[in-house]
């Protein structure tokens, strides 16, 4: 019996610091200034950033390499002419098709 005693007796010690640092640790989560939520949203638009930045960065190195191509593969210079530009070379026959959905004027 003296032993549970002894046990009972450290309770309320015990129970204050832990309620203290339960409400801290709601407090914390809660807070929408300086919380622990507010923190994990930052995280998340970090690694949203993050994964823009790697997304761009692919981007650019596609450009770089279409770049070069366009200073040094004339085929390539003449595909962009034709697609982009609708250009033809002197004396090519150039044949149009309507799309189904077009209606002839």
């Amino acid at each position: 019996m003296a032993r549970q005693s002894s046990r009972l007796r450290w309770l309320p010690a015990l129970l204050g610091p832990s309620l203290v640092l339960l409400l801290a640790g709601a407090t914390l989560a809660v807070d929408r200034d300086r919380g622990i939520l507010p923190m994990l949203d930052v995280a998340e638009q970090v690694r949203g950033a993050r994964a823009l930045v790697e997304e761009l960065a692919q981007e650019r190195e596609q450009l770089i390499q279409h770049v070069r191509g366009l200073r040094s593969n004339p085929y390539e210079i003449e595909a962009v002419a034709r697609v982009k530009l609708g250009m033809v070379r002197p004396g090519e026959v150039v044949i149009r098709f309507e799309d189904e959905g077009a209606t002839a004027d």
